[in-house]
């Protein structure tokens, strides 16, 4: 029984090293490869624990299961290689604080525990239990674009609490009574609750994701509308241009007439009434569509404010990020400019998007008081609960692209700068 408990543990943290791993990757390939990829490495551990448990190549076999089941994943393999060690250490972290807290709490030793099956299962599976919990604070520091209601969090806080306690509880009970008749009936029970939990976790888990796809569909359909009013600016440039390239001909004829009969004077009228550029789209041109949309969305949304930006783009290389990063970093970053200048005399904000090699660096500029301090950024909107968000999202994205963030205030302006690798993740 003891070898077979051992078993299903080693079987059911697997499939926790696969809900660890989903938060830092997708995977990579069909479900008709992934699935069975996932029930050789189960496998693998379960065989593998029946027949080498108490030898020391059962790390190595753990090991390479764990690894199996990194490799479905799109990320690199170094940072598989990486995450497979991060859960050994937890795994093996948890199973050490469970067997001496286990024994501390009983007054048993060590070699007791390990000649008692049934105390010795349950003690395999209350760590199994807590690698659980172990992957889920890791995975829930992980996720920073999708935040469950704190009463909902507090809630389901209530599924693992009673578990461990029911856990210990069927350990005192099995330790205080030996009767065998008991003992088959609690690991059944006890793996059980451990399955509830993780089939819990994996339904959170989920709703979580899709909370995500919800919002970035979202923010796909807003970009989508950007970049729509971007491309009908850019039509209506065009065919002004046309227009004013049809009506040339007409516009020198009328140029030579009037230098001939009336002199310069004449034909500087016949310029100011006809030449019309002035009046044309001043449209943004980076070469990335999504970024040409919410800078030219933002230009015209500060001109309401009385606020101009002077946007200066020099891309030597292609905007290579993902478009809705890039429209929520620029996006963001723009509005708290505008926000803050259209309070100052100075209404101007100064925006610069460089690429240089494989690097991209934004730069946001806007005047503020002369008393201003970084430690007071916060927003000013009245539903402050749905904002002040803006630093959050360009922090987060910052750190995506192993970029930098840095803020500071000097001479009465504000300077907003980050830095990113310039490529898709």
């Amino acid at each position: 029984m003891k070898e077979a408990a051992t078993a299903l543990s080693g079987m059911f943290e697997i499939l926790i090293a696969y809900m660890l791993f989903s938060k830092f990757g997708k995977v990579k390939f069909k479900k008709s490869v992934s699935i069975p990829v996932i029930i050789a490495a189960t496998l693998l551990e379960g065989v593998m624990t029946l027949f080498f448990s108490m030898t020391p190549f059962m790390p190595l076999f753990f090991f390479a299961s764990v690894l199996i089941t990194a490799l479905i994943f799109d990320f690199g393999f170094l940072k598989k290689l990486l995450l497979t060690v991060l859960f050994l250490v937890i795994a093996v972290g948890a199973e050490t604080l469970t067997v001496y807290g286990v024994c501390a709490v009983s007054g048993i030793s060590l070699q007791e525990l390990k000649s008692s099956s049934i105390q010795y299962t349950l003690s395999v599976i209350i760590s199994s239990f807590l690698i659980l919990l172990i992957q889920q604070v890791i995975k829930g520091s992980k996720n920073k674009k999708t935040k469950l209601p704190p009463a909902f969090v507090i809630g389901i806080s209530a599924l693992p609490a009673a578990s461990m306690f029911a856990l210990f509880l069927f350990f005192f009970l099995i330790y205080r009574n030996e009767n065998e008749a008991y003992y088959i009936p609690t690991v059944i029970c006890s793996l059980l609750l451990l399955a509830a939990n993780m089939s819990t976790f994996f339904i959170i888990n989920k709703q979580e994701d899709f909370y995500e796809e919800k919002a970035e569909l979202e923010q796909t359909k807003s970009m989508l509308e950007l970049e729509k009013v971007h491309y009908s600016e850019l039509f209506a440039a065009q065919e002004e241009l046309k227009q004013f390239r049809h009506d040339s001909k007409n516009l020198y004829t009328s140029l030579m007439a009037s230098l001939r009969e009336n002199g310069a004077e004449s034909a500087a009228e016949v310029i100011e009434k006809s030449f019309h550029l002035n009046s044309m789209n001043n449209s943004v041109c980076s070469g990335n569509a999504a970024l040409d949309a919410v800078i030219s969305s933002k230009i015209a949304l500060a001109k309401t404010q009385s606020v101009e930006i002077s946007p200066y783009i020099r891309t030597a290389s292609p905007v290579r990020i993902d478009d809705i990063d890039i429209g929520i970093l620029v996006g963001n970053a723009l509005d708290n400019a505008v926000e803050a200048a259209a309070r100052q005399e100075n209404r101007q904000v100064l925006l610069s998007v460089i690429t240089y090699g494989d690097m991209l660096s934004v730069e946001v500029k806007n005047s503020v008081s002369a008393d201003f301090e970084i430690g007071s950024l916060k927003t000013t909107k009245t539903d402050a609960s749905n904002h002040g968000y803006g630093l959050k999202s360009i922090e987060a994205i910052a750190e995506k692209y192993s970029g930098t963030l840095s803020v500071k205030a000097e001479n009465g302006e504000f300077i907003l700068s980050v830095i990113l690798c310039n490529d898709k993740i």
